[in-house]
């Protein structure tokens, strides 16, 4: 197995996915949109159907080993080719509203941007010209902030990547 320097495991940690999750509607319904009271900032561009062609969606009933590995100087290209190599999962900001819901004590309050990534095509772009990556970040003493980053234009150093799994494909990556 290849290590790769440019990313380091902060944690790890196995999710189940609840049976009434559904990828659909999770951000604008369920416990997606409901739980922004938590959040200072909520970009407004974090919709269902922005990010409904998200490549991988996860599964109600499914146990799920999510990896936060710290980034060290890398492009959103660079990131993405990595995920793919490990065969992990593009959950998008669907997913990453799930993780953050079940996990938020978990994550890092640093104030480092935690991002989702998935193919170009499945990120929502509000000109045609700009991809948006979703992300979360602890902002404050008492808020998170759901955002996005610009894949064309962001270089990440510090920052940390989501990186999925499904639990019975963990010995393949």
């Amino acid at each position: 197995m290849t290590v790769d320097s440019r990313f380091k495991q902060l944690k790890s940690f196995i999710i189940t996915v609840p049976d009434d999750y559904d990828h659909d509607t999770q951000i604008s319904t369920s416990e997606g949109r409901r739980s922004n009271e938590n959040f200072y900032l909520y970009c407004g561009g974090i919709k269902d159907e922005n990010y409904s062609k998200t490549t991988d969606r996860l599964v109600p009933g499914k146990s799920y080993e999510v990896k936060l590995l710290k980034i060290n100087e890398v492009m959103p290209e660079d990131c993405l080719t990595f995920l793919i190599n490990k065969k992990a999962m593009l959950v998008g900001a669907q997913g990453l509203s799930l993780v953050w819901y079940l996990k938020k004590d978990e994550l890092p309050k640093d104030r480092k941007k935690i991002i989702s990534l998935d193919n170009k095509d499945a990120l929502w772009s509000e000109t045609g010209r700009w991809h948006m990556i979703p992300l979360v970040r602890w902002e404050s003493a008492y808020f998170w902030c759901f955002d996005t980053d610009v894949f064309e234009a962001s270089g990440y150093y510090g920052h940390y990547l989501l990186c999925v799994h499904e639990v019975n494909d963990i010995e393949k990556s």
